[in-house]
């Protein structure tokens, strides 16, 4: 008989996205996010949280266009796990 795991879910602080997707910044912590990242891919799980705190950083700090700030979402849909936190996963 064999037994599956469930699959580890692993989550990404908005800072370390924010290392890799922002050039610019220390050039070995952007390096070490997006090592980690690759590492994690696809078993990242990303909360809508974190996508909008990403994109309010990209629209202030790069100032991203609309188009490009929908492409950046759709992007984390399209890669990754996406979770709504509503009540049923906080509490």
């Amino acid at each position: 008989m064999t037994i599956h795991q469930p699959s580890p879910l692993h989550f990404i602080d908005t800072n370390i996205w924010l290392y890799a997707l922002i050039n610019g910044q220390d050039p070995i912590k952007s390096q070490q996010a997006r090592d980690v990242i690759a590492t994690l891919t696809p078993a990242i799980t990303i909360s809508t949280q974190v996508i909008n705190e990403i994109c309010v950083n990209l629209i202030k700090r790069e100032n991203f266009t609309p188009e490009q700030t929908r492409d950046v979402i759709l992007d984390y849909y399209a890669r990754y796990t996406v979770i709504m936190l509503d009540q049923a996963v906080l509490v």
